[in-house]
């Protein structure tokens, strides 16, 4: 049994039908005239078995409600078998009370307030526009949907996650130290949070709005929240200078890595007899181009996923010295060009393409993997974009057969000179 209005209790059967049909009330379209109705032919879930004895307890509660005026019935068999349930309108105000249950009216009023409140409280435009376009979208539709239907407490920590990165500028922090810092619990963020933050930043973030295939770490890197230690991978002719002395990696031939935490300590960095730097997307692609093909006066840079704010500072650190001829290597899709464009745009101006053109496409296709056209038509609109314009040929390409190449696909394939000449053959068309 469960407390109501205070003037009588309502019971478990009371309470289940009242609660969804007032959940179909609350979704229905403005002005709509349609009945607010559960058949209970096809939601036979809310009801006991007709034949049990339950069956009359849950009668005589329906009996009850319509009684009261709250509801009326329809019959399979008059006075015996209801078929049917729907709302009277005019005296749902009587059914929120006897639930205590928040009307509608009153939620979209504290739902409204509370993000406009966070709205004050931010700085960063696309999370701005997010809860201006949500707010509007309440209003409008009188509705509320999505996460705005859940309790205070968990709306109130999903917009204070929000306001919070908006602040981050550039800076990235754990996961943890980010729920102790916004919470008081260092593990709230991750039980109560971030499952249902992670779609909003991936659906609303400008750069992964876009993006398919990205998982839910990369997601919230990109955004400044680490949910491990990120580990910085290359290989070269590397001196890093921290705060407590320098290290040099050039004697390590097969790899290198530093910690993401250890970026903050970095005072520069050297970078000697080096005239190639090559990002490599794929960790596979950068292990075996390390290992087997890499020459000594060039700098092999494991790119990984997207962009976090720390490694956007580490490649920039290795960036930075001086004019030095520099490379991305990504798959020949979608996602390949729009990291090959973030990283020229963010870090490496003269940024080159290297086994992105329609040579390698070619060379590839018949190991490529299908797209169909919703992928195809989002791809073609790269074209509207000038930053891309080294890739039109290309995605001319993927276009016409619907195919796209991965990494991997040059995997035993490419020799030292293939690669060279290539790159080579870029950088005079540049």
């Amino acid at each position: 049994m469960e407390q109501g209005d205070g003037n009588r209790t309502v019971n478990d059967y009371e309470k289940t039908i009242l609660n969804k049909l007032l959940d179909k009330y609350e979704a229905r379209l403005n002005g709509s005239n349609r009945r607010v109705l559960i058949s209970l032919e096809r939601h036979s879930e809310v009801a006991p078995d007709i034949e049990s004895h339950e069956y009359i307890d849950f009668k005589e509660s329906m009996e009850k409600l319509r009684d009261n005026g709250i509801i009326e019935l329809d019959w399979v068999r008059k006075n015996y078998i209801i078929n049917s349930i729907w709302l009277v309108i005019e005296n749902a105000p009587m059914a929120y009370k006897m639930l205590g249950r928040e009307d509608k009216e009153s939620k979209i009023h504290r739902v409204v307030k509370m993000i406009s409140s966070a709205i004050d409280e931010t700085e960063c435009g696309w999370i701005k526009e997010y809860f201006e376009s949500e707010k509007n979208h309440i209003i409008g539709s009188e509705k509320i949907t999505g996460i705005w239907k859940l309790n205070e407490c968990l709306i109130s920590a999903i917009l204070k996650s929000l306001t919070s990165i908006s602040h981050f500028n550039g800076k990235s922090i754990s996961m943890r130290v980010f729920s102790i810092n916004t919470y008081g619990d260092s593990k709230f963020f991750e039980n109560k949070v971030k499952d249902r933050l992670i779609p909003i930043i991936h659906s609303h973030e400008p750069f992964l709005m876009d993006i398919d295939d990205v998982g839910d770490r990369e997601v919230l890197a990109h955004v400044g929240i680490i949910m491990m230690p990120e580990i910085f991978e290359f290989c070269g002719n590397v001196k890093i200078y921290f705060q407590t002395g320098a290290v040099d990696f050039s004697p390590i031939k097969s790899g290198a890595c530093i910690s993401g935490d250890s970026v903050s300590e970095i005072v520069q960095t050297e970078i000697l007899n080096t005239d190639k730097i090559i990002f490599i997307e794929n960790k596979t692609n950068y292990s075996d181009y390390c290992l087997s093909h890499r020459s000594d006066n060039e700098l092999v840079i494991f790119h990984g996923g997207f962009l976090s704010p720390q490694r956007t500072r580490f490649f920039k650190l290795l960036c930075s010295e001086k004019k030095i001829s520099s490379y991305f290597w990504g798959d020949i899709d979608y996602g390949g060009f729009k990291m090959f464009v973030r990283l020229k745009r963010t870090v490496v101006p003269e940024l080159m393409p290297l086994n992105m053109d329609i040579e390698s496409f070619e060379a590839h296709k018949d190991i490529g993997l299908k797209k169909n056209d919703e992928y195809l038509n989002k791809l073609i609109k790269l074209k509207n974009d000038k930053d891309y314009t080294v890739f039109y040929e290309v995605i001319d390409a993927i276009s016409r057969y619907k195919i796209t190449v991965e990494q991997e696909s040059f995997i035993n394939y490419f020799s030292k000179d293939k690669i060279l000449n290539k790159a080579k053959l870029i950088e005079d068309l540049q």
